[in-house]
This record gives C-alpha cells, sequence and structure tokens, in this order.
C-alpha cells in the first residue's frame, strides 16, 4: 500500500496476483480492507479440481475502460484455468456491486441466460458472477486521479470514464478509521469486528439492524463530494421505523421484582389473548396466549414505596392495568434485611380482565409483566453510542481517541425475566420488548437478547 499511496504506483494483477486483488479488497473497494463474510472472495471450485477449458460470458457493465469497446449484453467465449474461481459475496455486497455497476461479466449459458449449470458456469460462482472491475473511492484518493486518466488515456488513446471520489460516510459516535477499528478489535475492547457498537456490516447484523434499513439510510444520507457527519440518530430512525411495523411484541421484564396478588388461587394459570403488533399500519390482527399466574415479576421502577409527583405506576394503596389482564391494587410490601423490596402484595380485581371496572372508575397506569412459572431467564444487553464525544475527527490533536470511549456503551442486565412464547426465538428475528425497545437475539451468544434502537429518540 506504500507503493500505492506514497509513491502513485500501479498495481496490476493477474492470475494467482487477481487473486490476490480481490481477497485483499482492491478489487472491488480501491483499498485494503478487512476481511468479512459480505465482502467478495474467491474460493475453490465445487467439482474440487483444476478447471482448464472455454467458457461463455456476458458483458453486464462496460463502465470498467477494459469493456468499453464491448456492448452492455454481449457474449464472449474466454478460457479459464484455475482451481480456485468461485466467487462468492454477501447478499448485501453483492446488490451494491450490481448498484455501482461493478459487476463486469457473468456465465451465461447457450441461449444468454446467467447460470448456475455446472456445465456452464463451472466454479459455481455466486449470481453467475465471472468478474467484477471498478474503482470507487474515497476523497483521500483524489490525489490519485491525474495518474489513473494518465495510464487510460496512453492507452486507448481517448479520455475513458474517471475514477469517482465521495465522501466517507462518517457518523457521530463513532470511528471509521480501519485502523483505530482494528485496536478496538485487538486490545479487546470490543468484542471482534462483529461487536454490535462496530460500524461494520457484520457488527450492525448482529446489533439486528436490517438490510433494508442501512439502505434507507444511505439513500436518505445521500452521496456527498465533501466531508460530512451524518447524525448516528438518522440510521436509528431507519431501522426503529422499520420495526414499528414488522417486529412482533413481547414482554420481558430486566429488572424484576416480585408482585404476589394474594386474592389469586395459587393453583390456577389463567390465559389472556395479547396483540402481537397493536400497530394499525402494521395491519396484523394476529395474538398469542400469555399465562396469568398468582406470582408475577414487574418491573421494579414500576413501583414506589413514595412516589415522585404525576408518577401513575404502582403504589401503597395505588391501582394500576396490569396489560392484558386485570386491574390490581396495591396492598403492602415485604422487605429484605437490607431494606430492599422482596415482594409486593396486592389484590386483583377479578371482574376486569376483559374490560373495565363495572363502577366506572379510571385508572391511568399501565404496567406490564410476566408470569413467574411462564417466563424464561436471560440475560439482556443494552447497547448505546461506542464514543461520548460526537464528532471523533476533531477531538483535540495529539489526545487519545480511546479516552473518548463511552463507559455505559454496553450495558448487561442479567437475570431477566422474559415472555414463554421467547423460549425458542432464533438470531436474526427481531422483537419489541413492550414498553422498552427492539431487541434481538445474540448470533454468538444463546440466551442473551441485544437491544437493537430504543423504542424513541
Amino acid at each position: 500500500m506504500n507503493l500505492l499511496n506514497d509513491r502513485d504506483g500501479l498495481m496490476c494483477g493477474i492470475c494467482n496476483g487477481f487473486q490476490a486483488l480481490i481477497k485483499l479488497g482492491l478489487v472491488p473497494f480501491g483499498k485494503i480492507v478487512a476481511p468479512s463474510a459480505e465482502n467478495p472472495t474467491l474460493t475453490f471450485n465445487e467439482i474440487g479440481r483444476h478447471q482448464s477449458r472455454l467458457v461463455r460470458t456476458r458483458i453486464s457493465s462496460n463502465l470498467s475502460p477494459w469493456l468499453s469497446l464491448y456492448e452492455v449484453g454481449e457474449v464472449v467465449t474466454v478460457p479459464i484455468s484455475h482451481g480456485e474461481g468461485r466467487f462468492v459475496c454477501g447478499e448485501t455486497r453483492l446488490a451494491a456491486l450490481a448498484a455501482n455497476g461493478q459487476i463486469a461479466t457473468q456465465y451465461v449459458d447457450l441461449d444468454g441466460r446467467v447460470t448456475m449449470d455446472i456445465d456452464y458456469n463451472p466454479n459455481g460462482s455466486v449470481d453467475a458472477i465471472e468478474g467484477i472491475t471498478h474503482s470507487m473511492c474515497s476523497l483521500e484518493f483524489e490525489n490519485h486521479r491525474p495518474l489513473y486518466n494518465w495510464v487510460i488515456e496512453n492507452i486507448f488513446g481517448t479520455e475513458f470514464p474517471k475514477q469517482r471520489e465521495f465522501a466517507r460516510l462518517n457518523m457521530t459516535n463513532t470511528v471509521m478509521s480501519k485502523r483505530y477499528l482494528r485496536e478496538l478489535v485487538e486490545m479487546g475492547i470490543v468484542d471482534g469486528w462483529d461487536d454490535p457498537r462496530m460500524p461494520t456490516l457484520c457488527g450492525l447484523r448482529r446489533r439486528g439492524y436490517t438490510a433494508s434499513s442501512i439502505f434507507t439510510f444511505v439513500r436518505e444520507a445521500g452521496i456527498s463530494k465533501s466531508d460530512n457527519l451524518i447524525d448516528m440518530r438518522q440510521l436509528e430512525a431507519c431501522i426503529r421505523s422499520e420495526l414499528d411495523l414488522t417486529a412482533q411484541r413481547r414482554i420481558a421484564v430486566l429488572d424484576p421484582v416480585k408482585l404476589i396478588v394474594d386474592n389469586y388461587p395459587e393453583d390456577k394459570t389463567e390465559y389472556f389473548d395479547v396483540a402481537n403488533n397493536p400497530n394499525r399500519e402494521a395491519n396484523d390482527t394476529t395474538t398469542r396466549k400469555v399465562a396469568f399466574t398468582r406470582e408475577l415479576w414487574i418491573e421494579n421502577e414500576d413501583f414506589a414505596e413514595v412516589p415522585p409527583p404525576k408518577f401513575k405506576r404502582l403504589t401503597v394503596g395505588g391501582e394500576v392495568r396490569l396489560m392484558g389482564a386485570y386491574l390490581v391494587k396495591c396492598t403492602g410490601v415485604d422487605k429484605n434485611a437490607d431494606g430492599s423490596i422482596a415482594a409486593i402484595h396486592c389484590t386483583a380485581d377479578l371482574e376486569t380482565g376483559n374490560g373495565n371496572p363495572a363502577d366506572g372508575r379510571k385508572v391511568k397506569g399501565t404496567i406490564h409483566w410476566v408470569s413467574a412459572a411462564h417466563c424464561v431467564e436471560a440475560e439482556v444487553r443494552l447497547y448505546d453510542k461506542l464514543f461520548t464525544e460526537a464528532n471523533m475527527n476533531a477531538i483535540p490533536e495529539g489526545s487519545d481517541y480511546k479516552d473518548y470511549l463511552n463507559p455505559e456503551s454496553v450495558v448487561a442486565r442479567k437475570g431477566c425475566k422474559l415472555e414463554e412464547a421467547l423460549a425458542d426465538a432464533k438470531p436474526g428475528e427481531k422483537f419489541q420488548f413492550v414498553r422498552t425497545g427492539f431487541f434481538t437475539p445474540d448470533s454468538k451468544n444463546p440466551g442473551v437478547y441485544n437491544r437493537v434502537v430504543t423504542l424513541r429518540d
């Protein structure tokens, strides 16, 4: 990279050299990038042996100067000779390559159709891709454009498509420098490249961000020729608006305290129908069964012995609605030796399971709950911004960027009580924990849930 960056060198790769360009990231990114499951690479052919034959390929993009004399759709026959020529790439990156016109050629059959048939696509390449090309550069490579133009004009004699530079998508409260990110990984400050706080695709995926939310964010942020700084809240708004429509609601108590309904039978279990997604725009009318028993778990913050002004949740002598179930009135508390609350006692108005009380009294507060006998225990990780400083590019010269790490960028809550329906939840599934935020099961740690984003900014 010293030859490329500091001495304006030019790199060309043939056979294994070209394979190295792809694995380093110089193709298609124009610079060395860290390996990831999303990025393109070449691997062993599916038939497991060396290939040496002629193949039919279709020109899918002629943006490259090397293909500019061809028409898109033109089919040419080319020789291949390699044992590690199968092109693989993640779906998100593949879509980006297609959108940028960086898929140069694809394997086709005798009718000119893109195919995965081993007789015509001997490598088994994803999307039948035979070659990719074209360099999209960030602004720091703008100084290299004269050399690029000189090479193109002196080879072809005329001016061909230019190198394209664009501003890096800098976001608040994080860093985009791979040097800094690698240091965070190597020093163990974060849990690898896919740590949910990292601004990497694998990190965003593990956090719970969808491809569509990232595409929406990129479209809304736009492309600029000048350095800019995009507020992280814009990305959060994209995933929040999507999950508000698509994520099913579930109940989770993150800081549990026991609530005992004294006038409810100990051996009785009752089931209430609770909406999966009450958002009208979601058009989801389905419900699920939630178990109700004598002993429940509620949030510790939903109870106060001495309530602050305008407190509308449970207090001694106060009444609230248990979401989707009965009205309950607090009658007293049991305390531990240190003065903390061991259990809250209440009585339920057993006539209010399906509606309002008969006497017409109004109850303002509603709290969520789970049955103590019908719940699963889990760890819930509350992720926040990685750095305390919004613009990490503007920190004082000579200061250490690690001094700005947010000590509360992740808070792990252990012993959380989750609704029984979450027992079979799988990584990749998204849920709204009512009154709390959007969450997804962690892909590396069973029994752990990651917060994607809060309910509100």
